[in-house]
């Protein structure tokens, strides 16, 4: 079965993870809990705010006109957040290998530097 939609073709195609070496298997989660955020709505981290920041300034920077999904994704590639490398390595990738994915696509290098 092959997977489709954002999470694993960005801009509609022509960007996947599997590109970048990602396996999109699942574990099995059957028996486990879903977490319960009706009572409690989990706090907005530093890094979540800084990619949130971030996205609009990229957008303005290349001149694309509105914000758009790849510039919040470009934020994230750039985060300082180690989870953002834990989600990659969980999928059998990098976050070096999704982003050479991702200049590719949307034809531009990335700026080095990281979203604080």
């Amino acid at each position: 079965m092959e997977a489709t939609g954002f999470a694993t073709r960005a801009g509609g195609g022509g960007l996947s993870f599997e590109d970048a070496g990602a396996s999109l298997a699942f574990p099995d989660f059957e028996g486990t809990e879903s977490p319960d955020f009706s009572r409690r709505v989990p706090e907005i981290t530093h890094n979540y705010r800084a990619c949130l920041d971030a996205a609009p300034a990229i957008a303005r920077e290349k001149g694309s006109g509105p914000m758009g999904e790849e510039d919040l994704f470009h934020a994230v590639l750039l985060s300082a957040s180690r989870s953002v490398d834990e989600v990659f390595e969980s999928l059998g990738t990098t976050r070096g290998a999704v982003k050479q994915c991702f200049e590719r696509r949307v034809g531009y290098r990335l700026k080095e530097t990281r979203v604080r």
